[in-house]
C-alpha cells in the first residue's frame, strides 16, 4: 500500500490484539466504536486499512470496507481480513437492517446501546472514560449521551 509502508506498517499491526478469532484494535475509535489511524495527517477507518493490505490494493471507489455479518463477527473494532469484505453503501445498509444495527433515530448512527443502559449512562457520575470503557463505546458517545444529543428520543426521567 502506498499510504502504508515501513514504519506504518509494524505500527499498524503492532496495534492489533489477536484472540482465536477475532483481531481487535487497540488504539483510538470513532463514536461508533471502529478503529481510527492516522496516516499523513489523514484519519482512516482501521479496518479499511486492513482489508486493503490484505487485498494488497485500494479497495474499489465507491466501496468500503464492510463486516461480515454478526454471525461470524459482531465487534466493530475487529481489523481481521477474514471478517471483512468489499461492498458497497447500500450493501451495508441491508447488513445493518439484516443484523440489527441499523440507526434507532438517534443520530448516532448504529445502536448498540438499550435505553436501559442509556439510562444508566445518563444516572452514572463517574469518570466520562471510565462509563465508556465499560460500556465498550467511544467517549464522544457517552458524552452526547449525557448532553442528550443523542437518545432524545427518552424522556430524561425514566422508571426503566
Amino acid at each position: 500500500m502506498e499510504h502504508v509502508v515501513g514504519e506504518r506498517l509494524k505500527l499498524f499491526w503492532d496495534s492489533v490484539e489477536k484472540t482465536e478469532t477475532c483481531w481487535l484494535w487497540k488504539l483510538a475509535k470513532n463514536e461508533d466504536g471502529y478503529g481510527r489511524v492516522s496516516i499523513k495527517h489523514k484519519q482512516y477507518n482501521a479496518h479499511r486499512i486492513s482489508l486493503e493490505l490484505h487485498l494488497a490494493r485500494p479497495l474499489r471507489d465507491g466501496f468500503r470496507a464492510l463486516h461480515e455479518s454478526h454471525d461470524i463477527c459482531g465487534n466493530r473494532h475487529c481489523v481481521n481480513p477474514a471478517h471483512l469484505r468489499e461492498g458497497t453503501m447500500k450493501e451495508n445498509m441491508i447488513d445493518r437492517v439484516k443484523d440489527g444495527t441499523s440507526s434507532h433515530g438517534t443520530g448516532s448512527g448504529c445502536a448498540k446501546l438499550t435505553d436501559t443502559q442509556v439510562y444508566d449512562i445518563r444516572a452514572d457520575t463517574r469518570p466520562t472514560a471510565l462509563v465508556a470503557s465499560e460500556y465498550n463505546v467511544a467517549l464522544s458517545t457517552i458524552i452526547r449521551i449525557r448532553s442528550r444529543k443523542t437518545w432524545s428520543h427518552l424522556p430524561d426521567n425514566s422508571t426503566k
